[in-house]
């Protein structure tokens, strides 16, 4: 093998005998890897798709890995490329070759062609790459809706009925075709609107603690919030505060001085967890099959049932926040150092209606806050090295 001629030869000759090899140790590789990867019929549920992962069975034929492998990079981008890796390709175009062996095999293409339709994809779409063996068709898919549905609601009511838990809920809006001939006669109109819940486990509850009977007994008695004996927070907490703000600070100045990496990562400028949760826990999540009546339940309506404690979410309450920030110090733009004069100078010119778009909005507060605390902190340096005055 080390004569360049002799080896070509011998390679030449033994080819057709390593090609008829290499495809019956293919063949036994996929026959094992198709009885691991059916699915039965078009149904998938909630477990399923929580568990599901695309490396899921790939060490059940390692010589095609290893054919598809060599045939996706040059030895050259095996050697040297660190960031281009073609290991979930490879694991895409077996699964692309399950499905055309046996459309059983369809694990992957149910996972994909529900995330094709969950982002508003055209049925034009799902259907090219049903053709290209990437998803299930569009027809499936909406039948893979009604069981997911179908499981949301068996498995929730399963966890209602024996575990504490609170709900959240919020409206649903998906995109489809424009086109009828797209979406066919039982497809969704082109905008579908509806509200879908979420059912949250609660750590560390109980039902006795959650006996809606106490807690508005409760709330009859109350005289109401005092800001003192409510509100004002303790000395520990101002102090867990304090520390917390000294590192938001220490953050921001070095997103904007380079040379300081090793300094970023140092545990003693790091937020500090408070009542922090266990190592690897994760709070239990169902949701549930949606309504296509948008806003189901209204606050009025939902205030007369005493199960329910309303709450807003904490998106909700950082929206309202950077608005209020918004109108008390919007100004005008001839205030120098208001938000109007900052918004000028940065030219957001998106910025000035009572309710602008929520995240760009707070990238421009948080921008003007990074600016004044990098500002602020020079100032204080030239004062205390030089003695200027600010």
């Amino acid at each position: 093998m080390s004569d360049p001629n002799g080896r070509r030869k011998l390679m030449s000759s033994m080819r057709p005998y390593v090609e008829d090899f290499a495809c019956e140790i293919v063949a036994e590789e996929m026959e094992i890897r198709r009885r691991n990867s059916i699915l039965p019929g078009i149904a998938v549920f909630p477990d399923f798709i929580e568990k599901w992962t695309l490396d899921e069975d790939k060490d059940h034929s390692p010589f095609l890995t290893s054919i598809l492998t060599t045939a996706s990079q040059t030895e050259r981008a095996k050697k040297y490329n660190k960031l281009k890796n073609p290991d979930k390709l490879v694991q895409v175009v077996t699964h692309q070759l399950l499905y055309q062996s046996s459309n059983r095999c369809m694990s992957f293409q149910a996972q994909f062609g529900l995330f094709l339709w969950s982002t508003g994809s055209a049925r034009q779409t799902i259907d090219a790459a049903f053709r290209c063996g990437l998803s299930v068709s569009y027809d499936s898919i909406l039948n893979l809706g009604q069981s997911l549905g179908l499981g949301c609601t068996m498995e929730n009511a399963l966890f209602v009925a024996t575990e504490p838990h609170g709900l959240g809920y919020d409206n649903l809006n998906i995109s489809t075709s424009i086109f009828v001939e797209q979406r066919g006669a039982s497809g969704p109109a082109k905008v579908t609107s509806g509200t879908f819940g979420v059912l949250y486990g609660l750590r560390n509850a109980n039902f006795d603690d959650m006996l809606i009977a106490p807690i508005m007994r409760r709330l009859s008695a109350s005289t109401g919030l005092h800001f003192n004996r409510d509100i004002r927070p303790s000395s520990e907490h101002l102090g867990i505060f304090h520390d917390q703000l000294i590192i938001t600070v220490i953050e921001t100045l070095l997103i904007y001085n380079e040379g300081f990496d090793d300094v970023a990562k140092h545990p003693s400028v790091q937020h500090q967890p408070i009542r922090a949760i266990p190592v690897g826990y994760r709070t239990p999540q169902f949701a549930t099959q949606a309504s296509t009546i948008e806003e189901l339940r209204t606050p009025e309506e939902m205030s007369k049932r005493d199960v329910f404690q309303l709450g807003f979410g904490l998106f909700h309450l950082c929206l309202n926040l950077v608005w209020a920030i918004l109108h008390t110090y919007r100004g005008s733009i001839n205030e120098l150092g208001s938000l109007a004069y900052f918004f000028a100078l940065m030219e957001k010119k998106r910025l000035s209606n009572d309710q602008p778009d929520y995240h760009s909005l707070l990238a421009a507060l948080t921008q003007i806050l990074h600016g004044r605390l990098v500002a602020g902190v020079r100032v204080f340096i030239l004062q205390a090295v030089c003695g200027f005055e600010a």
